[in-house]
């Protein structure tokens, strides 16, 4: 999933089996490459040769480099990090832990995933669960529908009003 400044859920991609790890989920979801279509004037201004960067997602440390996904700055080997760096390094990890707040606010106010029932993402033949799949995505669009309305915890921590949505 990704999530905007703004608190909207962007990109979804799954459900997926707890076996698949997070590397494996990035590749599943062409992620990188959609960021990268989306992009056609930096694409095309890179084909001439320019040195412009593509806008770019900030995901966890696990994912690798790659045009469209970054993640924090590391030190070369045996330096440092400059002093920019260290403060943009900084201030994204502590933004990070921000993407995880949708995940709880859709079970609190949707009740999605607290059924005493087990949920079937998969079907006995390994197949994903279709119905369940657009259950999801009509759930985090009916989320976002809630953030327009209503603003969530984004809007006070990245001090947004409604007219920024």
């Amino acid at each position: 999933m990704v999530v905007f400044p703004n608190g909207f859920l962007s990109y979804l991609c799954g459900p997926v089996s707890a076996q698949q790890n997070a590397v494996g989920l990035l590749n599943m979801s062409w992620l990188n490459y959609h960021m990268v279509a989306l992009q056609p004037d930096i694409t095309m201004w890179r084909a001439q040769g320019g040195n412009v960067l593509y806008y770019s997602l900030y995901g966890d440390k696990i994912f690798p480099y790659l045009m469209c996904i970054t993640h924090a700055h590391e030190a070369p080997l045996g330096d440092q990090l400059t002093d920019l760096a260290y403060t943009e390094k900084r201030a994204m990890n502590s933004l990070q832990t921000s993407v995880e707040w949708p995940y709880g606010n859709v079970v609190v106010l949707l009740h999605v995933m607290q059924s005493k029932y087990e949920k079937k993402y998969f079907l006995s033949n390994g197949l994903l669960n279709q119905t369940l799949h657009q259950q999801f995505r009509i759930v985090f669009f009916i989320y976002n529908c809630y953030v327009c309305f209503n603003g969530n915890k984004f809007i006070k921590c990245f001090d947004l009003g409604h007219h920024h949505l």
